[in-house]
């Protein structure tokens, strides 16, 4: 799954992201699969077999809730899409920065 496009609207509190699907490609180098579509569930892997993201793919688009994980397979982002876009607020996408460089910083010590 690439991001085809961003938009910030108005102050607004609300970042877009339009996502284009790389269905296409079915497993990495290593013969992991890129993706399981199961019904309306769209699951996709990274390289070592665990989830990158899931959620309702219907009619060919990302629909609904979609939850995203890190390589580690902690929840990272929560996003709502209506017709392949996904809307987060802000305020999360600001708090789930500030999380990810305190886990930088207890890392690195």
């Amino acid at each position: 799954m690439t991001v085809e496009s961003i938009n910030f609207n108005d102050p607004g509190l609300i970042i877009e992201i339009k996502y284009q699907h790389m269905l296409e490609k079915k497993n990495y180098s290593n013969g992991q699969k890129v993706y399981e579509l199961t019904g309306d569930k769209l699951t996709y892997f990274l390289k070592t077999g665990k989830i990158k993201a899931s959620g309702p793919y219907i009619n060919g688009k990302m629909k609904g809730e979609w939850l995203f994980y890190r390589e580690t397979g902690q929840l990272c982002v929560v996003g709502n899409f209506k017709n392949n876009i996904k809307t987060v607020r802000r305020s999360v996408m600001i708090k789930m920065a500030v999380l990810n460089f305190r886990n930088s910083l207890k890392t690195t010590n």
